[in-house]
Formats: structure tokens, C-alpha cells, sequence
């Protein structure tokens, strides 16, 4: 029973470190005007914070496990933490076309 164990943990162990260099090449690879969980901004204090900030902004996406956040983005967001969506040309006309597939009522 014990070696199954040992061998679960070694097994687990080799997935982490996997995983952790799966996240290191993302981190490298983003430009040093982004953002990573792993290279965090000024004004965040850990990891857990900057994902669930990153949920609410325009412009934020997620590889795996990492978030990446343009740094233009991240300080737009936090000057003005409450507009959480930035409506683009393109959001605007799918809602003009929404908008006159609705029938009125005369």
C-alpha cells in the first residue's frame, strides 16, 4: 500500500512540474507590457486577487491556468473598476441588429 502511495506522489509530483513549466513558457512568452499571474501588477497583492480581477476586464483572456492582462487594460480597469465591459463597433452593431429584429407594437 505504501508504494502505491510513494508512486502516486511521484506521479503527481512530476505533473506539477509539468505544469509549472507549461505556465513559465507562457510567462515568458507574453510581452513585458502584459501582465501574468506569475509577473503580477504594482497594485495587486497576490495571484487569487489579479484572477478575480482579470474575470471583469475588457481585453483579459486565459491560457490554461494564466491569465494575461495588457497593462493598458489592468490600469483602465482599476481607474474605473466599475465599467466592466468596453462596448466595441462591432457589440454595438450586434445590438443595433437586435434591436430592430424586436417587433414594436404600433
Amino acid at each position: 500500500m505504501r508504494e502505491v502511495l510513494l508512486a502516486q506522489a511521484k506521479s503527481l509530483r512530476a505533473q506539477a512540474d509539468a505544469l509549472e513549466a507549461i505556465a513559465a513558457t507562457v510567462d515568458a512568452s507574453a510581452p513585458s507590457d502584459v501582465y501574468t499571474s506569475k509577473r503580477l501588477p504594482p497594485d495587486c497583492p497576490s495571484s487569487e486577487r489579479f484572477h478575480e480581477v482579470c474575470r471583469n476586464i475588457a481585453g483579459a483572456n486565459k491560457r490554461g491556468r494564466v491569465w494575461l492582462v495588457p497593462s493598458a487594460s489592468w490600469d483602465s480597469h482599476r481607474a474605473n473598476p466599475r465599467k466592466t465591459e468596453q462596448v466595441t463597433d462591432v457589440h454595438a452593431a450586434a445590438i443595433a441588429d437586435h434591436q430592430a429584429a424586436i417587433p414594436i407594437a404600433a
